[in-house]
């Protein structure tokens, strides 16, 4: 559609010509007004908007349809491709790899679907960039903030990664081959140890990064993981989702990403997940084990001393139960070595949106490892009953219900005490979890070694000499 060009416009330095010239152009806005109008119509939805008799069955990966000649698809254009007879429950999701207007060839790269099936049918119009990330996975994020929470429901935020580099409720500042450091995170690295630290402000807009740092004489490649809690992941099965961090290493060499998944009994995530850090084929049974799916891996090189930033995407497979995210050092780095991460995000959709900060972070990691504090002096709030002058057994209310019962304890030797009956403190020279009577609901835990208890009173769990803690052990994946 053709807009015709306006006459002159009067002015009031041609009086003479002014009433002829605008009458004029009174006259050419009605034909102008219907001409703009059709072409806008046309740019907005003709131009993007067809249908296709093409067979295609739904998945992702590159489809081929034959649709109108003409059009204005370009290559990056984001479509949702509808089955005519159901659009709301076929979809397709996908950016335009190549289109011919001459013959309607039209090449699709499709990252996320809903519904199944071989149709012949489809409706086809522009999207919203990231497609189904906009639009189907929105729905699932809502569905989250309605059944999720803190005390056991699923993850109601957009990023799926718990634990941003500030909680460390271990003290870790070192861990050895697929053991936990710093709060849902943990080590993978060849041999050995991997000694790590908490970095403040490394950059602008990062308040906290980790650090792991290469300690041994031998060079050894190196890296950090996190796996995703089923019931936090699994609504997301065949959707992209993007993982973005920025990483600074001490080297001139690549970082390595990955986006793995486990379809295995969910929960039950082999969490060692390199099979051999020699190989160059990062697939199940090459670099990786052979019990994981590899959805996307990739290298960002930002220079020695020097942040980057990768951001990436990968469709999850419609049998997801767990993810893994993967960061690690390419090659095996020389002693001192470090890798620096911070601003971890993994999210439904294709691109990375700004980082999400929550502040409830410390409770979402307290789900998968329980803690209590008390200074000396001061009471856990833990009630209790003495059966013995020696013993005592007291119930810890958790502050967040735990993903699982602890099946043991980490605690403070030496600083635990038992109310006595007369409001003095009984130190105590063991603390043991009491498996049996430990619940979703409270932690039972055994002093021993105590003296002046009375059987049958009621106590108070104290700290004494000191700060103390205790760690509810078992809960991670």
């Amino acid at each position: 559609m053709s807009i015709t060009a306006l006459p002159a416009a009067p002015s009031t330095s041609d009086p003479t010509n002014f009433a002829v010239k605008a009458d004029a152009l009174l006259a050419a806005l009605p034909a102008f007004v219907n001409e703009t109008n059709a072409t806008a119509v046309a740019m907005n939805l003709n131009a993007t908007t067809d249908t296709s008799a093409s067979s295609v069955a739904i998945g992702t990966g590159v489809k081929s349809f034959t649709v109108s000649t003409g059009k204005s698809y370009q290559p990056g254009m984001w479509l949702v491709i509808a089955d005519t007879a159901a659009p709301s429950t076929n979809q397709m999701y996908g950016t335009v790899t190549s289109y011919d207007t001459a013959t309607g060839a039209l090449v699709m790269n499709i990252v996320s679907v809903r519904g199944s099936g071989t149709k012949t049918a489809w409706v086809l119009s522009q999207s919203a960039p990231g497609g189904a990330a906009v639009g189907v996975n929105a729905d699932v994020v809502q569905l989250d903030a309605l059944t999720g929470g803190v005390g056991g429901g699923s993850l109601s935020s957009r990023n799926k990664i718990i634990g941003h580099f500030d909680e460390n409720q271990r003290g870790s500042t070192s861990a050895a081959d697929d053991v936990y450091d710093a709060d849902r995170w943990y080590v993978l690295t060849e041999s050995g140890s991997v000694t790590t630290a908490k970095i403040t402000d490394p950059e602008s807009g990062a308040p906290w990064a980790r650090r792991l740092t290469q300690p041994d004489a031998a060079p050894k490649p190196f890296g950090y993981a996190q796996i995703i809690e089923s019931k936090n992941i699994r609504a997301y099965r065949s959707v992209a989702m993007n993982f973005f961090m920025r990483v600074k290493p001490s080297f001139a060499g690549n970082v390595r990403y990955a986006i793995l998944e486990w379809t295995g009994t969910a929960d039950a995530v082999t969490s060692d997940v390199v099979l051999n850090w020699a190989s160059a084929s990062f697939t199940p049974g090459g670099f990786f084990i052979a019990t994981v799916n590899v959805i996307k891996t990739g290298t960002v090189a930002p220079g020695a001393a020097t942040y980057g930033e990768f951001s990436d995407f990968g469709v999850m497979g419609s049998a997801l139960n767990n993810a893994i995210l993967v960061v690690w050092t390419e090659s095996a780095q020389a002693q001192n070595a470090t890798l620096e991460l911070n601003r971890p995000q993994f999210e439904p959709g294709v691109v990375h949106t700004p980082h999400e900060w929550r502040p409830n972070e410390m409770e979402l990691c307290q789900r998968y490892l329980p803690f209590w504090s008390a200074l000396g002096g001061q009471s856990f709030g833990g009630a209790g009953l003495s059966y013995a002058s020696t013993a005592a057994e007291f119930t810890l209310p958790y502050q967040v219900q735990p993903r699982v019962i602890p099946t043991s304890i980490q605690a403070t030797p030496n600083r635990f005490a038992a109310l006595t009956g007369i409001g003095g403190l009984s130190v105590a020279s063991t603390v043991t979890l009491n498996g049996s009577a430990s619940t979703l609901q409270g932690l039972s835990l055994i002093l021993g070694g105590t003296s002046g208890l009375t059987a049958g009173d009621g106590s108070l769990l104290y700290a004494t000499g000191g700060a103390a803690t205790i760690q509810g052990l078992g809960c991670e994946l």
